[in-house]
């Protein structure tokens, strides 16, 4: 006989009730007559699963309806722990029917709502009833991986009462594989036993120690049943008290006629108990042994016995699973009810935040509205008052332009007057070489006064207003460079020129002006023996001009505010040249009007270069 057949499956039963000492019997009784007294639904829940977990063993269809019934109520209550409690019921019965797959189903369901609520302790018993569930289906891989997680688990519990259970598994497990590691889980369960007083489980482990005896033929082992026959039907625990009994019919198997008896009192005793789970398993051990002792008369009442114990357990059987099914197909009916309801639930909550959010926004709307109004009466206000000011503004800078223009004008010819009397003083020979200092000085501040004043002048005329023509750019370089010679050899450096013939439609002073602007200040900026390049090249749709040089550099902070009028973007030049601001921006403006633009690429310490570019449509190319 395998023990498997045995297990000590009455392991389940002090997962929750380890401790109690009155007849199995009794206990189910006064626990059902406390459901009536049960106000509370939750406490009812609770008392219900209580309740089927006593019936595990005595009735199992008993288990299976007060699982149902508590796992309806926990569902409708919300109820999570009740719910799993509940389901745990129904898969020990499932279980207990031979149904190991469904459990196990079931049990994987469990094991993650108690992992999800933070029940540890549940968990460890999901785990232990997957392990003996794999050891019905002889998966003894998983079987083992299961316990050992639970054993693993086990570790970090407060209240250990329930390794007891998961170490006697185990060492059932081991039996016969490994006897040192079975007897040290057994003196585990041992000690976890006597510290919360589990007389149930000291039993479980004689149990298991007889068995160990009974393999090696030593008689101790029929002292050791005997008082667990007596200890255990002292306590009413009648699967123990039967399984002990069989177990003393196994120490008998050379005797077959002494096992027989063992083997028919255990029947006997699991019908008047009402353990009715394994009949079929006493009757096949008689069975055997008849056919052993060649007794033809219990051979046939044995079979009579078996034949209508199958069917009974077959009927027993479909009826389970007819109560199962029907249970699956009002869950189904239930989850697509409650599915259904919150669809509805979705959809009426959504068209009340449709209403709310039409309501807001057409309140946002009319209030957008109402400031909207509001603002343009302001901005209309403001506007008037805005082109007052602007008219005022014109009128004062048109008045402010002539001014300029007269004052400009009338500056112009008392500068050229001292030019001209400086030039001509300064050609005569004096004897005191200071006095000729003097005069170079006032020629040079009286061609820097007329720049200015001829910048001004520039700066307040309207460019799209100026004459153009047609004007050979070669020619208009040239000029440039030969104008502007004399200052460069001044700072011993040299202007090199590469262009070619090309016809513009434009204002040759304007040119004129930016080109030379361009060209000064690269020799302004240049060191002293320096050479400048003004390049003309020709790319698909425009001509440009480049003015390169090897100066000082336009510095970062100040490259974004040199085409600025009046700007404070201004640096001496190499030799202390004074810088005025307003040429770049003039240039810019020339530049612009006559539909380019201009810009430069600079780098402090290497040198810089301004681009000039003109589209095509102001061209007459010619080679």
């Amino acid at each position: 006989m395998n023990i498997t057949l045995i297990r000590f499956i009455v392991v389940f039963i002090f997962i929750i009730f380890s401790n109690f000492t009155k007849g199995q019997s009794l206990k189910i009784s006064e626990e059902r007559k406390k459901l009536s007294s049960i106000r509370d639904k939750y406490q009812l829940i609770d008392q219900m699963n209580k309740v089927g977990i006593l019936y595990q063993f005595k009735n199992i269809d008993s288990c299976l309806y007060y699982g149902l019934e508590a796992k309806k109520l926990s569902i409708t209550l919300k109820y999570t722990k009740g719910e799993l409690d509940a389901e745990n019921l129904i898969a020990l019965s499932l279980s207990a029917r031979g149904l190991h797959k469904e459990a196990l189903q079931h049990y994987t369901t469990i094991l993650n709502g108690y992992r999800k609520i933070g029940d540890k302790e549940n968990v460890v018993q999901i785990l232990n009833n997957m392990a003996l569930s794999y050891m019905d289906l002889n998966d003894n891989n998983n079987a083992e991986k299961f316990i050992q997680r639970a054993i693993s688990l086990g570790d970090e519990l407060e209240r250990d009462s329930i390794m007891s259970i998961v170490y006697i598994n185990y060492a059932s497990m081991l039996q016969g594989l490994n006897k040192d590691s079975a007897a040290y889980y057994l003196n585990k369960t041992e000690e976890i036993a006597n510290k919360y007083d589990s007389r149930g489980i000291i039993l479980l482990k004689k149990q298991l120690e007889a068995y160990d005896l009974i393999q090696k033929n030593d008689v101790n082992a029929l002292k050791l049943l005997e008082e667990t026959i007596s200890e255990s039907k002292e306590l009413d625990y009648d699967l123990i008290t039967v399984n002990s009994i069989v177990l003393s019919g196994k120490f008998h198997h050379n005797n077959p006629k002494l096992a027989l008896k063992y083997y028919k009192q255990a029947y006997d005793t699991a019908i008047s108990t009402g353990g009715k789970s394994n009949l079929v398993v006493y009757l096949n051990m008689i069975l055997e042994t008849a056919e052993k002792l060649q007794d033809r008369e219990e051979i046939l009442n044995t079979q009579k016995l078996l034949s209508s114990t199958l069917m009974q357990q077959n009927e027993n059987l479909k009826n389970f699973i007819g109560d199962y099914v029907q249970y699956n197909s009002l869950e189904t009916d239930n989850m697509r009810l409650e599915l259904s309801n919150n669809e509805q639930k979705v959809k009426i909550w959504g068209l009340i935040a449709f209403i709310l959010i039409g309501i807001l926004f057409g309140l946002y709307i009319y209030r957008q509205y109402k400031e909207t109004s509001r603002l343009n009466k302001k901005i209309a206000e403001q506007y008037i008052g805005l082109q007052n000011t602007l008219s005022s503004l014109e009128e004062s800078q048109e008045e402010n332009k002539r001014l300029m223009k007269i004052v400009a004008h009338d500056l112009r010819n008392p500068l050229g007057a001292i030019k001209m009397a400086a030039t001509i003083i300064g050609e005569q020979n004096f004897e005191n070489p200071e006095h000729k200092t003097m005069l170079d000085l006032i020629s040079q501040s009286s061609d820097q006064s007329l720049e200015l004043v001829n910048n001004l002048l520039s700066s307040n005329t309207k460019i799209d207003d100026l004459k153009k023509e047609n004007l050979d750019l070669q020619v208009i370089l040239k000029y440039c460079v030969d104008l502007l010679q004399h200052k460069a050899v001044i700072k011993k450096q040299k202007i090199v020129l590469k262009s070619f013939s090309v016809t513009l439609h434009a204002n040759r002073e304007k040119l004129w002006r930016v080109i030379s602007n361009l060209i000064a200040n690269a020799i302004k900026f240049s060191p002293i023996g320096a050479t400048i390049e003004v390049v003309t090249q020709k790319t698909e749709n425009h001509i440009t001009i480049a003015v390169n040089d090897n100066g000082i550099g336009i510095p970062e902070e100040m490259q974004s505010k040199i085409f600025q009028l009046y700007t404070e973007a201004q640096q001496f030049g190499t030799e202390g040249e004074q810088p005025y601001g307003l040429g770049l921006a003039i240039s810019k403006q020339i530049v612009e009007s006559h539909g380019g633009k201009i810009w430069f690429e600079s780098k402090r310490g290497i040198g810089t270069t301004f681009w000039i570019e003109f589209p095509f449509n102001n061209f007459t190319y010619s080679s």
